[in-house]
C-alpha cells in the first residue's frame, strides 16, 4: 500500500480456500488477455472484516463473512502462499537498490 493513508485488513493465513487466484491468460472485459493479475481473495476478506471491526470502539472481535465468491478446497495456506519474494516486488528492489548506492 504505498503511498496510500489508513489501515486496511491483512490476512495472515487462509484454510479452505486459494488465498489468490492466479488471473492470468484470463480475459478482461474489453477481451484482452491479462498478463500480470493475482487476485488477493484472502487480503480482500480480511479487509471486509476489517471495515467492520473497525481500530477503535467499534468492539466487534469476529466477522462472519458469507457467500462470498470463493472456491473450497482442502488446502492450508501460510504467508509464503500470498506474498511475492521480495526480488519480484517492484516497492522491494527499488528499497534495495537504493540501499545499495554509496553516499
Amino acid at each position: 500500500r504505498p503511498l496510500r493513508l489508513g489501515t486496511t485488513g491483512l490476512a495472515l493465513a487462509a484454510a479452505g480456500f486459494k488465498p489468490v487466484i492466479d488471473c492470468r491468460n484470463e480475459k478482461d472485459l474489453f477481451g484482452k488477455k491479462l498478463t500480470i493479475t493475482l487476485h488477493a481473495v484472502a487480503d480482500d476478506l480480511a479487509s471486509a472484516a476489517h471495515l467492520l471491526m473497525g481500530e477503535t470502539s467499534e468492539k466487534i472481535p469476529a466477522v462472519l463473512i458469507k457467500e462470498a465468491p470463493i472456491s473450497f478446497d482442502d488446502g492450508v495456506y501460510g504467508p509464503k502462499d500470498m506474498a511475492l519474494p521480495p526480488e519480484q516486488c517492484i516497492f522491494m528492489s527499488k528499497i534495495k537498490k537504493s540501499s545499495q548506492i554509496k553516499c
